[in-house]
């Protein structure tokens, strides 16, 4: 079934290591949810799965690649109105970084107990803090030097490390 073939669909991702999760600071400028910190993601696009939309989004947003995600469930938001396919990131290649900073002003690592809190958060936030308390002390699988060397050379998503929170 392609989910992208009803009304508005979007994903969202969570992105958690060692019991945080990745942020996005929304730039003021944004159409969509202007200057909150937010999850990464975005629209699917016609004919496009949401599994892709997020390794997408991924790479677009944060220059990851991703390795391993879970489906944590779909929300609907009224004020879009969008659905929102919620997923958890748990292992990907790469750092994350600001790799759209027309889009974002920063991003960031918070804690379960340091989450920027929002109306949305209502909707979605005991999924993402579920997600955290099972992911307290994970790693994820870190590119070696031939592997990141080999992105470079492919134009794969890969760039500097973010300072940790």
């Amino acid at each position: 079934m392609d989910l992208s073939d009803s009304a508005a669909v979007g994903v969202a991702g969570a992105v958690i290591r060692d019991g945080r999760v990745l942020l996005v600071h929304r730039s003021p400028a944004s159409r969509i949810n202007p200057d909150v910190w937010d999850l990464f993601g975005g629209h699917v696009n016609s004919g496009e799965h949401p599994d892709d939309a997020l390794r997408r989004e991924a790479c677009e947003e944060l220059g990851i690649d991703v390795v391993a995600f879970r489906r944590l469930g779909s929300v609907d938001i009224p004020a879009g109105p969008v659905v929102v396919h919620l997923y958890e990131v748990n292992s990907w290649d790469g750092e994350p970084v600001n790799a759209a900073p027309q889009e974002h002003t920063e991003v960031r690592w918070f804690g379960a107990g340091d989450l920027p809190l929002r109306q949305e958060w209502d909707v979605y936030g005991a999924l993402v803090v579920e997600a955290l308390d099972r992911s307290a002390g994970q790693r994820v699988r870190r590119p070696s030097v031939r592997d990141a060397m080999l992105s470079q050379e492919s134009g794969k998503c890969r760039g500097p490390s973010i300072p940790e929170a």
